[in-house]
């Protein structure tokens, strides 16, 4: 178990599922030539593969697989130890390569934080800075198939950020196309030389979540717009006119996407499809006669709200996180409310954790932000486990006097939270302007999460050619390889009489091995591949052929 932080470990003994996932993960993964420079295309011309990533956290172990995209098998492993959050990278000298397409995964492990309680492993404190966030929404991207996996895309309505969609990596760290800031330039008010015409009210923009394209979607409460950002460099498109809008969930993908939207006193849904503004009437789901702050969807598909009293943006004090059946007659009402939790204080923002069966709401959670009233209802989060319990008590998890450092007290009224993909709660509090973020506990030894590369690597349809011979080939060849002397280049052909597992290998004068050119399962027939030997110094090497039992050897000259 490692050692609380300075920041302290949150306190509050709670009984949790044993099934909770890890805390740490890799996003970001891209590829580059190890000296930074954009990537060749090839691993065996001496320059090898870098592969760059994000832990949102500190990890342990991190295992760095390189994978074949025909049958997905494992070509070569790169185990890194003890890394720590940000930006992390590590290099592939070609071992094992032998052409066509692959891919990576990034497995990272560490002991859990806790077994019993949830633990803040990160604070940022944004206040006094030119990065002070005036957030009214945050939402990640959890399609491990998008290059954007992992950042955390946030609405701000003001501030030194000015007014449009800020964007941070996992580990919360500016990640915007303005450099050394969080902010999308293509998203800031017109105003503010952006792209959209976002009034000068604070209001604007509010909310925002992600679809599973990775695309961004804001609202602007008084303009009553709903926007959407296809990708973070492009101006961003207004999709839905509808007045009052608060909160925004999209459920759904292609054909079948549909986004909802918490406007004024009820919950609308735009069936919105692959269409890139609506072309449809708005469905009314719910008609619930008290403000809808936010709304989420559990993996049944019953839609949760927070309620507020009164009028205008924010409301007053009161109502409740409801549950709602909308397979049914619609719009639904208060008294079909499925579950109700009541809170004396304003619910804000609200998130769901989809547990590890994404075919039921059995392993849901709900978690809620809640600014208090008086002496009711303890500001910052809660969270709901047993959504299906009409009698569960919201269980507080977090408020800001936890904080050593910092401003305590209350929460905004406005403060958003989300859920990202490993299960961690990230906490957008902008009152007093601090980020948190919450790992949950786990009582297993070492928890990990494996994320995918969204982009594979192109080393060409093959680095071994298959050369058309009019005969069945009658036993094993390795040729000279030709030219000889050669500079920087050579190629080397070689015929097996049939299936078999083949490697060619290059060893240097000593006996050491500077290069796999080929491995793995080949037909009967003959082949060539090309030694680009342009990082290595002029001498005497060797190619070895090892073919099922028959092993030949060649000798090969650079000469610069």
């Amino acid at each position: 178990m490692r050692q609380a932080s300075v920041l302290g470990v949150l306190a509050f003994l709670l009984f949790l599922p044993l099934n909770l996932h890890a805390d740490v993960f890799a996003s970001g993964i891209r590829f580059t030539n190890p000296d930074d420079s954009p990537f060749d295309g090839s691993v065996t011309d001496g320059t090898g593969l870098k592969v760059h990533f994000l832990l949102n956290d500190t990890a342990a172990t991190v295992a760095v697989r390189i994978h074949r995209v025909s049958d997905d098998g494992v070509v070569h492993t790169i185990n890194l130890l003890n890394l720590s959050a940000g930006w992390q990278s590590a290099e592939w000298d070609g071992t094992g390569a032998a052409g066509g397409q692959l891919y990576v995964t990034i497995e990272a492990s560490q002991s859990p934080y806790s077994s019993s309680s949830y633990t803040m492993y990160r604070f940022i404190i944004t206040r006094g800075t030119d990065h002070a966030i005036f957030s009214r929404g945050v939402d990640p991207v959890r399609n491990q198939s998008k290059e954007n996996f992992g950042y955390l895309y946030v609405s701000n309505a003001g501030g030194p950020l000015l007014r449009g969609i800020t964007r941070y990596d996992a580990a919360g760290g500016d990640a915007g196309t303005n450099p050394d800031s969080p902010m999308l330039l293509p998203s800031l008010a017109a105003s503010d030389g952006g792209t959209i015409p976002w009034t000068i009210d604070l209001y604007a923009p509010v909310h925002a979540t992600t679809d599973m394209d990775g695309r961004v979607y804001a609202c602007d409460h008084t303009r009553g717009e709903v926007w959407r950002m296809d990708n973070d460099t492009t101006a961003p498109r207004k999709i839905i006119t509808v007045s009052e809008p608060r909160g925004l969930a999209v459920r759904g993908s292609g054909t079948d996407l549909k986004l909802y939207v918490a406007a004024g006193t009820y919950v609308l849904r735009a069936n919105m499809g692959t269409d890139d503004t609506l072309t449809t009437q708005l469905d009314t789901v719910a008609s619930l006669e008290t403000l809808v702050r936010d709304v989420v969807f559990d993996d049944e598909g019953y839609m949760y709200v927070n309620l507020r009293t009164g009028t205008g943006f924010d409301g007053t004090a009161g109502v409740a996180t409801e549950r709602y059946n909308i397979t049914g007659t619609l719009p639904v009402i208060r008294a079909n409310a499925v579950v109700s939790f009541g809170w004396n204080g304003l619910p804000a923002g609200i998130a769901r954790w989809g547990g590890s069966d994404p075919n039921t709401a059995d392993d849901d959670i709900l978690y809620i932000s809640v600014r208090s009233n008086a002496t009711a209802d303890l500001p910052g989060v809660y969270r709901i486990a047993d959504i299906n319990n009409p009698f569960t008590t919201p269980e507080h998890l977090f408020k800001p006097d936890d904080v050593p450092g910092g401003l305590g007290g209350d929460i905004s009224t406005r403060a958003d939270l989300t859920v990202d993909p490993a299960g961690n709660v990230v906490f957008f509090e902008n009152g007093n302007e601090e980020i948190i973020f919450l790992a949950r506990p786990s009582s297993a030894s070492s928890v990990s999460y494996t994320t995918k590369s969204a982009s594979t690597i192109d080393l060409g349809p093959t680095s071994v050619e298959t050369l058309d011979k009019p005969y069945i080939p009658k036993g094993y060849l390795l040729e000279q390889n030709f030219p000889n002397p050669f500079n920087p280049s050579t190629t080397i052909q070689f015929t097996i009489r049939e299936r078999t597992t083949v490697s060619l290998r290059v060893f240097d004068a000593l006996g050491r091995e500077v290069r796999t050119l080929v491995t793995g399962e080949y037909d009967a027939g003959s082949y060539q591949t090309r030694f680009d030997a342009g990082s290595l110094p002029s001498g005497v090497y060797f190619f070895t052929l090892s073919a099922g039992a028959i092993v030949e050897t060649r000798k090969m000259i650079l000469m610069r």
